[in-house]
Order: C-alpha cells, then structure tokens, then sequence
C-alpha cells in the first residue's frame, strides 16, 4: 500500500485532476479555479484523506437530501457565500443547481449535479484501514438491535400480518422444504473448514436431524453412508447451531458485521435459499416484482420516476438484523417452509469479544436464507399494508412494490402506508437515503435525477505506491482509469495510466469500448484480459505494445496482462464426497477435482484479440 505521505500525494493530484476536469466544463475563471485548488490542497495536507472519505461525502448527503426531499440546502461546516445559503467552495457550481434560498432551480443544470456528486463522493468508499473504535460501535449496534427485537410485539391477529400470511401462504405454501439439493457456500464458516475441508462434515444439530436426516442430505447415496460409516460414530451432536460474527474490512467509515454459519448448516442454507429464489423469481404473484438476480428492474424505475416522479425509493435500516425470527414465525406459519426456515437456523451468535447471545432476529447477514427471507418479508409486508390500508386490491398492491434486497420501490400515491406500518413490525427505514420528493431517485446502485444517471464512479481499492502492485490492485486501477475516461475525465484518466506505467508499463491500450476492463470477479473460470480504452487513437500504438497475426484465427492479437484464478487439484479424502460436491454444483461438471481458492488470483501475460 505505502506509507501514508505518499498516499495523500497521490489522492491529491487525483483528486485535483477531477476537479480540473470539471472545471474545463463551465465558464470558471482562472483565479476560482486557481484559488480552490490551493484550498483543497491544503485542507488535504491538514486534514488527510478523510476530507475526502468523509468532510465532503457529509457535504453530498446534505446535496442528495435537498434535491430528494425538497428541503433547502444549507450544508453545515461549510463556509457560506454572503447572503446565500451556498458553500464558498464550488460555490460557481451549486449556483448552477440550487438559488439564494437553497432552493432547486426550476432550470437546473443537470450536468452540474453529476459533477458535484462525482467530486465530493469521489473516495468515499476507499478501503482504508479504519479506528478500532468503529469496530466497538458496529458490534454495540447489533446487540442493541437484539434488545429492540426482544421487546418487540406482533400480534397474530393484526390485519396486515393476517394479510401477509395468507400471500405467503399462496406464494410459496406448494414450496417442499425436503426437495432441495444443498451446496456449499463460497464463504468461511463458524466451525472454521475451508476449502477441501468443507466436505468433511463433523456435527449433528439435532434441531437439523429432525428435519433433515443426515443420511440422506449429507451423503452422496446408500453406498457413501455404509463406507464412512466408522467415521460417522466420531460425529460430534449438538442440540443446535451456533453461528460466529466477524468484522471484515468495508472501508474507512468502518466494518461489516457479517454471521458465519455453522458448515453443515450453510451447506442446507445455500440449497433451501435456491429454492426459495427459484420459487419468487417465477411465481405469477411475485415475478419480476421480487428480483434477486436482476437489479435492472429497480434501476430502471428509479431513472424513470426521477422524471416522472410515479415512484419512491425507500431504503431500510438494518435490514438483515431487523427481520425477527418472530415475524418470520407469523408469516410463514401456513407453509410446510417454516419447518426448514427454522431447522437450518443458527440459535445463537458467538461476537468477537468471546460473548454468547441468543438471536431474536430470524437470519444476520451472512446466513444464505437472510436475503431471500427479508426481500419476501418486505415484499409481503408492503402488499399487505397497501391492501389493508391504502384499500387497493391485492392486484393492485402487487403492482405497487419492487423489491430488491432492502431496496424497496413504491407507488408514490401510497408509499406514506408503507413508511408508516412497517416499523411496527420492527422493520425500520433509513430516512436520509429515502428519496420521496423532489427529481432524486436511489436504488440498485443508479442514482438518478430528472432521467439523467448521476451515479458517481466511486473509487474503492487502494493505489500501492510501491513497485509491486498486486493483480487485483491492477485491475481494479486499469477498470477505474477506464470508467473516468469514457465519463469524460480524461486528465484523471490519463493521471491514473502514467502511474500504472510508471510501476507496470506493460498494459496496453485498445479504442474498443467493448473491450473495457470491468472489474475482476475472483470466482470467475475465464481468463481476464487488461487494457486500458482510449477512444480516437490506433489502438496499441501510444505504448508500443507487441502485436502478432495469428494464421489459425486470422486476427490481430496483443500481448496483454492476464488475470487468472489460482486454482488446485485435489480430490480430498473420498471419491463420495467429490461426487456429492459436483453433484451440488452441475456447473462444475467440466472441472473434476478443480477447486478456486477463495479471493486469490494470479496475473501472467498472454496474447488477447484486439480490435482497432
């Protein structure tokens, strides 16, 4: 990574360079523009990098509220332009957007907004190390979510539960909790297996064995159980499962808390969540309306109701960890799911500092079923609020609600019932990224003002300044150098390229938009090729990368970075257990014995085709 002078120097001209990109758009004069530069170099100096992970992503929340809740802007800790409620810095830019008052012009410049969105959240999820303190604050919240649950009231006889019950029950009560073919997930788990030894299972829960006998869900057939029979005798039996929380790294406004699962509790999670998507992804009630794979449906919306203005975004507050497991009880009563819901459920939660809880809440993030179950909670919860209380047919109140994860979409006639009902069963909103007013919609990751997509393109991995940068950190750089240059910041581009040559001079260059470096997926088979897109130039020729003509495939080719997942071969201690994963898995079937290991990847270099 370096040290930290050297990262501060880097972000700095960074930064300076997106900001003189901007510039270049407007009438600014040279002295403004002069004159800030100096000011944010010099708040960069005092103040470090959190200026830009968290002053002025404070100043963008203040920006995003007023433009979708129709409250004036007038940002605190900003020094302000006499007689107006503006920031002095890039006041020539907020002028363009809000008047005197802090109020949205009638002609707002909505090129203006993307910018100013791009600048002040330009680093504001760089992973960077945070303060022990944060770790404290993120695990006190999530004991102090469980108190809330432990005193929460839901009555079975409340017209909505009752509503939402019955939608359940139509949706998923021809749903068999027994018919699923278990996986293992791609994560760690609480009882600390990894990789090969994720086939070896070790553990009867006897809440599991009731539901899910471990001859049958645990072995591959007859024949597997009778050989490893001797084995089975050493099998440890627990009354239930006890899950594990951990802190992973998020970036600099602190952690994620997330639940590892016990092993052979994930591996029945990961088969009943499947099914349970499957089941809401194409049931009639539910399609296209409960989404897990597709964020395009909410992203679409939210483009298209920042014009017309037909539609809110809401986003929840803990959404995973205010889902109780009293809630799910009530709704999923009428089903034969709540059998499995409950079976393959962690009872209770190891946290980092060695204490024990109970867990109210049905599922922490981490547990397969915790998203599946909370988007259809969510989803059902709606419909029934609507139904009962803004008096639409259930057909109508279908109609009215998107969800994705805890990404909720509703009709903006009816949104108030919603927004009122709902934490009463616990489920509690995050107002400040509610956008219910105003041009502003946020969902799925668009963000969107009057039709126009203003999403900023977010720096997320650290820069090494030393010379030996990493596949990853390449990757992602050559992705991000490539994202500002096709969204026209083309001096921050072009920064970001020279110190990727400076450390590695060997990337190429291609005038191919379609042959744009996205980012990196680690689970992925496919060899990842790397160039960078620069548009009106002959592609590979700025760098003098080696090209060659391939006779068998009559193309043109280029010696390029790639980047490969490190992969190993082993079949583990049974031949049974290597069956029982491929069979899990058919997507597999073309790599006996071939294992991923898990988030490392290798670069090498080979010849990819080019396109010029």
């Amino acid at each position: 990574m370096g040290d930290r002078n050297s990262l501060v120097a880097y972000y700095a001209t960074l930064v300076s360079n997106v900001y003189t990109d901007i510039a270049h758009c407007y009438p600014v004069s040279h002295v403004i523009t002069v004159r800030e530069l100096t000011k944010l170099t010099l708040r960069l100096s005092r103040e470090g990098l959190s200026f830009m992970t968290k002053t002025l992503p404070r100043l963008g929340k203040a920006f995003d509220k007023a433009l979708s809740m129709k409250t004036p802007f007038n940002p605190p800790g900003f020094e302000k332009i006499r007689g107006t409620t503006t920031p002095k810095f890039l006041g020539w830019l907020f002028s363009r957007v809000f008047d005197n008052a802090g109020v949205v012009l009638d002609d707002v410049d909505i090129m203006a907004v993307k910018h100013i969105r791009q600048f002040v959240y330009l680093l504001y999820k760089l992973e960077l190390p945070y303060a022990s303190d944060d770790e404290q604050k993120v695990i006190d919240a999530f004991v102090a979510t469980e108190a809330d649950l432990q005193n929460l009231e839901i009555s079975s006889r409340d017209p909505v539960i009752k509503s939402a019950r019955t939608f359940v029950t139509r949706v998923l009560g021809c749903l068999d909790p027994l018919d699923i073919v278990p996986m293992h997930g791609p994560g760690a788990v609480a009882t600390g297996e990894k990789g090969l030894c994720k086939a070896d299972f070790a553990r009867i829960y006897g809440s599991v064995e009731e539901v899910y006998p471990t001859a049958e869900y645990f072995f591959y057939n007859l024949s597997h159980v009778v050989d490893e029979f001797q084995a089975i005798e050493s099998w440890k039996s627990e009354p239930h499962g006890t899950a594990k929380v951990v802190l992973v790294p998020k970036d600099s406004r602190g952690p994620r808390l997330i639940s590892c699962e016990p092993l052979e509790l994930q591996w029945l999670q990961q088969g009943l969540a499947r099914s349970i998507v499957a089941r809401l992804e194409t049931c009639p009630l539910t399609k296209g309306h409960v989404n897990f794979s597709d964020q395009v449906v909410n992203q679409r919306l939210a483009l298209l109701s920042s014009q017309s203005q037909q539609w809110v975004t809401l986003d929840m507050k803990e959404a995973s960890d205010r889902v109780s497991l009293r809630l799910v009880n009530e709704l999923f009563s009428g089903t034969q799911l709540l059998r499995g819901l409950i079976a393959t459920r962690s009872q209770a939660t190891k946290l980092p500092d060695g204490r024990l809880i109970h867990m109210d809440k049905f599922a922490p993030m981490g547990s397969a079923l915790c998203f599946p179950v909370e988007a259809f909670v969510f989803y059902a919860l709606s419909v029934a609020v609507l139904a009962v209380y803004g008096k639409l047919s259930l057909a109508q109140a279908r109609e009215s609600v998107y969800v994705y994860g805890d990404d909720l979409i509703i009709r903006a006639e009816v949104y108030q019932h919603v927004l009122q009902h709902l934490p009463r069963f616990g489920l509690l909103f995050n107002e400040d990224k509610c956008c219910t007013a105003g041009f502003f919609r946020e969902s799925c990751g668009c963000d969107a003002f009057k039709g126009v997509d203003v999403t900023p393109i977010k720096l997320k991995t650290v820069w090494d300044c030393s010379r030996r940068i990493g596949p990853g950190v390449l990757a992602s750089s050559v992705s991000y150098s490539n994202s500002l240059m096709m969204a026209g910041y083309s001096l921050a581009a072009q920064f970001i390229e020279d110190e990727i040559n400076r450390v590695y001079p060997y990337v190429p260059i291609n005038n191919n938009v379609h042959m744009n470096t996205s980012k990196y997926d680690w689970r992925s088979e496919t060899p990842h090729g790397i160039s960078f897109y620069r548009p009106g130039i002959r592609a590979m020729k700025a760098n003098r990368t080696p090209t060659r003509w391939n006779d068998e495939f009559h193309r043109m080719e280029v010696l390029t970075p790639i980047i490969v997942p490190q992969l190993f071969k082993g079949w583990g201690k049974s031949g049974w257990r290597e069956m029982l994963r491929r069979t899990s898995r058919p997507s597999l079937h073309n790599l006996p014995g071939l294992y991923t290991l898990p988030r490392r990847v290798k670069m090498t270099r080979g010849w990819t085709p080019l396109v010029d």
